[in-house]
Order: structure tokens, then C-alpha cells, then sequence
């Protein structure tokens, strides 16, 4: 029994148990990503030495996070949602209204650690990581719109959260 706050274990053989979610990788051998699955952004005025959006009350305008934020934003997505501190669903929460679906993004941002831009390859692997764990939220769209309106509650009160929309956005019928 738990009492204490969330716990991650990981065994041996890579896999995690966080919380009542067991994740097992697929080996190598099996795991096929196709090309057509990734985007190229474009890093212009963007210092990749700063992953938060927020620091010391003030909005960075030249980090990666508000950078992946405009992105989401010129998508036309409805809702842009900073969620990142501890217990975060994801650095930001992208929600947006289609015609038969509501699509949700969770996005993992990581600064690279490096002298060099792309040189750290463990910032590949907390980004991973990080990406891995969101799939507890697929398939349950009340859960992550419930956390959201919690974390907007309790925000630290020289920000909001929300970079895009209202969190009547994600609001339950």
C-alpha cells in the first residue's frame, strides 16, 4: 500500500510501473517508426538551453517551451495548456475540437544539456521517457481535463497557465 506520493519503479529489463500502469518497450527489432511520423521544425531564435516557458515570473520568449506553445497555437489548437512542474501531464497540454473527435496533445519538451545542440543523448532519453508515461492518459479525457482544472486552481498567482483559450474548454457534458 502507497500512502506516501506517486512512485515510479523501473525493473531490469526496462520496464516501468507508474502507479497501476506496467509499460514493457518493444525491443528494437519490433519497433518501426515511419518516416511521415515526424515533423521538421524550424529552431530560429530559439535558445535551446531553456526548456520552461516561465522563469523567475517572467514569460521566455526564446525558450522551447514557448516556442512548441506558438506551434500548437498556429495549428489552430483551442486550448494551450502549461503544465510544467512536478506532476505535470506534460510540459503543455494542447487540446483542440474537431468535427467528431477531440484531439489531445501532450507535449515533452527537453533543453539540450550539451555544449553542442543534440550532442546529449540523454536528453533523448528523458523526452522518451517522459512520452512514455503519458499513455496513461489515452482514452480517458475527463482524467487529463480534471487535472488541468486542478493545476490552473492551484497556480502560482503572477501566471496563468493557459497560453491559449479558457478552461471551459475542457469542461466534461
Amino acid at each position: 500500500m502507497f500512502l506516501a506520493a506517486h512512485r515510479r519503479f523501473r525493473f531490469v529489463r526496462l520496464s516501468e510501473l507508474d502507479a497501476n500502469l506496467h509499460i514493457v518497450p518493444q525491443t528494437p527489432h519490433d519497433l518501426r517508426v515511419s518516416d511521415d511520423r515526424f515533423e521538421v521544425w524550424t529552431w530560429t531564435h530559439v535558445d535551446q538551453t531553456k526548456e520552461s516557458l516561465w522563469k523567475d515570473g517572467a514569460v521566455r520568449m526564446d525558450s522551447v517551451q514557448w516556442h512548441a506553445a506558438q506551434h500548437y497555437i498556429a495549428k489552430g489548437y483551442d486550448v494551450v495548456f502549461d503544465d510544467d512542474a512536478s506532476g505535470e501531464a506534460a510540459d503543455l497540454v494542447c487540446i483542440k475540437d474537431e468535427r467528431n473527435a477531440i484531439r489531445l496533445a501532450l507535449v515533452h519538451c527537453r533543453f539540450s544539456g550539451a555544449a553542442e545542440v543534440g550532442e546529449h543523448v540523454e536528453d533523448v532519453v528523458e523526452v522518451s521517457s517522459q512520452a512514455v508515461r503519458s499513455a496513461r492518459w489515452v482514452g480517458k479525457f475527463s482524467h487529463p481535463a480534471q487535472h488541468l482544472k486542478s493545476r490552473n486552481e492551484a497556480r502560482p498567482r503572477h501566471r496563468s497557465r493557459i497560453a491559449l483559450g479558457c478552461m471551459r474548454a475542457t469542461t466534461i457534458h
